[in-house]
């Protein structure tokens, strides 16, 4: 039935109800039978031929069918969920999807970076927010493309750079403003992961290496904790593939200030945020990235989390509902970008990106 529908599948908005209807009826057998997954994905190939080059595509579909199966019948979203991501994966049918779902008024991104820039310019020409994951965009380029067109359309654009929302932050900067380490001399901040088993952090097509992966993280915590520097120094080290191993920089400001940022995904580091002051430090324990414990001249105080029985895979990820709370309150207000991360201070932080790349010879197809 796909193979005799799938030539009209993109013009016709009454043919997708029609698709709708068949997920229905094969869903109930999805769960039980594995060869049925291996016919779908068969269909899969037929309906979108960009599939078919890649075995690692048709892996992440099995596994989202594997997560998504058991609740299929019982909801139509879920459906709809399935949907969104055959968007993701078949580029043809975009935006006949999108165009039909119109449930939704905000849209999270959180793909690998090089489809950052395409997925926000398609959502935000079908009139959805977008929340889109650091780094927001290959380079400024990109993103400048994407916050003009959100303006354009008068929708909220925001980079997800979760950290920012975390409560210790808020408090770092009181204390930072109380005066109680004196005047402030130096930034140190280290991020480094051991993430070699990990194929994207090698692979350049896929926007791999350190700077864009977890160095955006010390880059916008500096330019939010000392401001934009003055002058900025830069070093790095590069892999095989390309990309870029470790990158050092050092922010250097006019009053005195220093900041010393460092990433690798070569090694496991201390992963924390230490601020020097001339009568004293303030230390953000790991991990900096989603902190919850920091010591400070007066001791050590901690934040908990919110409270979920979810499970999840990388670090204090329940904290990314401080993130989701913020950006529901700037739409609900009619705002259309946050006063924390603004579009001004993403497209600061990724003309740095920029200018570390040039400096450390890092070159993805995309650049100029």
């Amino acid at each position: 039935m796909w193979c005799i529908l799938a030539p009209s599948i993109q013009s016709s908005v009454y043919q997708l109800f029609i698709i709708l209807q068949m997920w229905c009826i094969l869903a109930p057998s999805i769960q039980s039978s594995v060869n049925q997954l291996f016919i779908i994905l068969q269909m899969w190939c037929i309906l979108a031929p960009s599939i078919q080059s890649s075995v690692n595509q048709l892996f992440i579909i099995l596994q989202m069918w594997c997560t998504l199966a058991p609740s299929i019948q019982s909801s139509v979203n879920q459906l709809f969920i399935i949907l969104q991501m055959w968007c993701i994966l078949a580029p043809s049918n975009q935006a006949l999807l999108i165009s039909s779902s119109l449930s939704y008024r905000l849209v999270y991104i959180g793909t690998i970076h090089p489809e950052h820039h395409k997925l926000t310019l398609l959502f935000l020409n079908h009139g959805k927010h977008v929340l889109v994951e650091k780094p927001a965009a290959m380079n400024l380029k990109q993103l400048k493309e994407m916050t003009s067109l959100a303006k354009e359309k008068k929708l909220f654009f925001m980079e997800a750079v979760w950290s920012r929302y975390f409560p210790l932050y808020e408090r770092l900067v009181q204390e930072l403003a109380s005066g109680t380490i004196g005047k402030l001399k130096l930034l140190s901040i280290q991020f480094a992961l051991p993430l070699w088993d990990v194929p994207r952090i090698r692979d350049k097509a896929l926007g791999g290496g350190a700077l864009l992966d977890i160095g955006v993280y010390p880059l916008n915590i500096a330019v939010f904790l000392f401001g934009i520097p003055d002058k900025i120094l830069t070093e790095g080290t590069m892999m095989d593939s390309g990309v870029d191993e470790a990158v050092c920089v050092i922010f250097k400001y006019n009053d005195g200030r220093m900041a010393q940022l460092n990433c690798s995904v070569a090694y496991k580091g201390v992963n924390e945020v230490v601020i020097f002051g001339t009568k004293g430090q303030i230390k953000v324990h790991e991990p900096m990235w989603c902190p919850t414990e920091m010591t400070l001249p007066s001791g050590k105080v901690t934040f908990e989390l919110p409270k979920t029985s979810a499970k999840f895979n990388f670090h204090n990820s329940a904290g990314m509902v401080y993130e989701a709370v913020h950006v529901r309150k700037c739409i609900k207000e009619g705002k259309l970008e946050s006063p924390y991360v603004s579009m001004d201070h993403s497209e600061y932080v990724m003309g740095l990106v920029d200018q570390i790349k040039k400096d450390i010879g890092l070159r993805y197809d995309v650049d100029d």
